[in-house]
């Protein structure tokens, strides 16, 4: 098979990853008013080197911060007070410090309470009698237990009565205060709000109980992306429209690994159950015949190793001016796309799940579409700048569905009716969704070598490995 056909495009990815693609570093939280900036550096207690990579997360905010190649460190406490700061690297053991903050923000003790990050939370001791309301249970998100650092809240309006941290099995005790205990906190027979928040994102409200002194509760908890309200605002535009964007073909345009092919099928198929059940107005078309070809309009996938190891996949659109040349589209100017390619890293992404390996491509075919990157991690979109946005994992979010539609629709949300669901299927009949087909040069092996095919914020980076980005696993 002649893999000459991208190469042109490879090159203005790996510049473009080069020069600007985005770190895999762990992105911080966002930063906290009249807070206690504290920190270290961290190094090898056998060799004394410096540890680089090494994650450090403050428990009571979720705030993330990984050691740079001296080892160096810091985070931001709200203000004086205890704080919980958890250390991963892959080549060590988990730990766990308790920091004691002063008025003036200096760090006045430091004491390790947990050599084993995965182990269980012990349980929390028994409230105090006649001014807690204990509440145990499951936590589930998307369909799993919750992974861990997952927090659990009590709310009673905007006061904050209790937290937990998750352990095995999602498996939560949290204990609900009165407002003897805390002022503005639970009465008798007033309605308690219970709620998740991930090590990384916005959190949910997800059920509520009655309080009682001294009473106790059993309530499981669960989230589903499926009903997570849409928010379009969340999710902003390239500056690139499809002609005829109800119906966009996409194909594989050359034989690749059969992870990243997987892959593939995997994320349309997710685009398609939200065009089929979830309203979304734009349908992807297996046509590999008219994404790979000279012809059509189409979103072409390839394979090919990209020269930033850490790149997974990224997505970039293409124009035909009045001569019928072929160039690359612009960052902040409008431009009516021909192509969109979408290029697999088939080594970093065969270090990911299968799971992972789906959003990622998942995420792609949105920029494909039109979708740049979200602003806030809510649950409702896979368009965050990296992975760290952990949910949802194996549905599309109700935000990106809320985005394209108004970009395609300007505002219309829904569509008349649904669509009968296709049975779809390569030339053997095997299901696959999308249709195979070999590059046969023109459009791919076109591109003008001077032109920056990529659009603001099209490239998705990923650290693939998971104990520095992904939450849980």
């Amino acid at each position: 098979m002649d893999r000459r056909a991208p190469r042109a495009l490879l090159v203005l990815f790996a510049a473009l990853l080069a020069l600007g693609g985005l770190t895999a570093a762990s992105p911080a939280a966002p930063a906290l008013a009249a807070g206690c900036v504290f920190g270290g550096r961290t190094t090898d207690s056998d060799t004394g080197r410096p540890i680089a990579g090494m994650r450090k997360t403050l428990v009571e905010t979720g705030q993330t911060a990984t050691t740079d190649r001296d080892g160096a460190w810091s985070l931001e406490a709200p203000g004086p007070g205890t704080f919980t700061v958890v250390s991963e690297h892959p080549d060590y053991v988990t730990t766990t410090y308790r920091y004691v903050l002063d008025g003036d923000c200096r760090v006045t003790s430091r004491t390790q309470v947990q050599n084993d990050g995965d182990s269980a939370p012990a349980a929390p001791p028994p409230p105090p009698s006649g001014q807690a309301h204990r509440v145990t249970g499951r936590l589930t998100l998307e369909g799993k237990a919750a992974p861990g650092r997952t927090r659990v809240f009590a709310y009673v309006g905007r006061a904050t009565c209790g937290e937990a941290t998750v352990g095995a099995n999602g498996a939560f005790t949290l204990d609900v205060l009165s407002t003897v205990a805390r002022p503005g906190c639970a009465q008798a027979g007033g309605t308690v709000q219970l709620g998740a928040t991930p090590a990384f994102g916005i959190g949910w409200l997800l059920g509520s109980v009655t309080f009682e002194m001294g009473g106790t509760s059993q309530l499981d908890l669960a989230w589903d992306p499926r009903r997570h309200p849409g928010d379009a605002k969340n999710v902003p535009w390239l500056n690139i429209d499809w002609e005829q964007p109800d119906q966009i073909p996409i194909g594989l345009c050359e034989d690749m690994s059969e992870a990243s092919a997987d892959a593939v099928i995997a994320a349309v198929d997710e685009w398609r159950a939200a065009f089929r059940s979830r309203g979304l107005v734009s349908e992807l078309v297996a046509d590999g015949d008219a994404a790979c070809g000279d012809e059509a309009p189409g979103i072409a996938v390839i394979e090919d190793t990209l020269s930033e190891p850490r790149a997974i996949a990224g997505a970039g659109h293409v124009y035909l001016d009045t001569d019928g040349k072929v160039k690359g589209c612009r960052a902040r100017v409008a431009c009516t796309t021909f192509k969109s390619v979408i290029i697999i890293n088939p080594t970093a992404m065969a270090r990911l799940g299968a799971e992972e390996r789906a959003n990622v491509i998942a995420h792609e075919i949105g920029h494909a579409l039109g979708l740049d990157h979200a602003r806030a991690c809510t649950g409702g979109t896979i368009m965050w700048k990296d992975t760290a946005c952990r949910f949802p994992m194996t549905v599309i979010g109700a935000d990106d569905i809320a985005s394209l539609n108004e970009k395609v629709t300007g505002g219309v949300l829904a569509k008349d009716g649904e669509p009968e669901p296709e049975a779809l299927a390569s030339e053997d009949g095997s299901g696959v969704l999308v249709a195979v087909r070999g590059s046969t040069g023109g459009v791919l092996s076109h591109l003008p070598p001077s032109e920056s095919l990529l659009a603001a914020g099209s490239v998705t980076m990923a650290d693939v490995d998971h104990s520095a980005v992904f939450v849980g696993d």
